[in-house]
């Protein structure tokens, strides 16, 4: 009888237990700043909660390579992060000097493209990418025609090797004169309109630890 009793209350404070690590997780708010980095410090991710919101940045040796921001849904057992509220950003930027309207079936762009050792020449002054992946280099005097179309604007983007890169609208019925300023610290990839799910195995105000399709990661609080 003595021997029931003992592994029932050995079942019992096992069961009371493992309820507090549940109810530690559902019930502990997130807060603050967590990171994960790998063994040398040359890469790390982390993720800034507060309120209902949090902000994401990955970072390597070049500097940011990824970043988002969005809301974050905590369950029992289980962490959401939907990236709602990224806003696109760049250290590079670009000025018009001069647009003119255009009388021909094309119109012409012209770009000075530089960084902080000022211009850069021919072939580094860059490429024109557009979003169905067509690039256009530009030649010898950073000049660039295109086809006029019916659309309202012209959307696309301009880039070079270890540079940040630029996005650039404009109106499709002109030429155009564009001074550019490229930055080599880079912003990062935006992560915009994605849903990323951790099962979120324990929390408290030093760690947080998460499981991704069986890769579990440590992430520590930033005091």
């Amino acid at each position: 009888m003595q021997k029931v009793i003992s592994v029932i209350r050995y079942k019992f404070i096992f069961i009371n237990i493992l309820l507090l690590g549940l109810s530690g997780c559902s019930q502990y708010k997130l807060s603050g700043k967590y990171c994960e980095k790998d063994l040398l410090g040359d890469f790390s991710t982390c993720i800034n909660f507060k309120g209902n919101n949090f902000s994401y940045i990955e970072s390597n040796h070049l500097g940011v390579s990824k970043y988002g921001k969005g809301t974050y849904l905590k369950g029992k057992n289980k962490l959401d992060l939907n990236f709602n509220s990224t806003i696109v950003k760049s250290n590079s930027f670009f000025t018009i000097v001069e647009e003119i309207n255009s009388k021909n079936d094309s119109i012409k762009l012209k770009f000075f493209v530089k960084d902080k050792e000022g211009v850069l020449a021919y072939p580094y002054n860059g490429t024109v990418e557009f979003k169905n992946k067509v690039y256009i280099d530009l030649n010898k005097k950073g000049i660039i025609y295109l086809k006029k179309n019916n659309q309202d604007s012209i959307k696309f983007k301009l880039q070079n090797l270890n540079y940040d890169s630029v996005e650039i609208k404009l109106k499709p019925d002109k030429d155009y004169i564009i001074d550019v300023f490229l930055s080599d610290t880079l912003s990062g990839k935006p992560i915009k309109n994605k849903k990323m799910t951790y099962n979120l195995e324990k929390i408290n105000d030093s760690i947080i630890i998460l499981n991704n399709v069986g890769i579990k990661t440590i992430w520590k609080k930033i005091k």
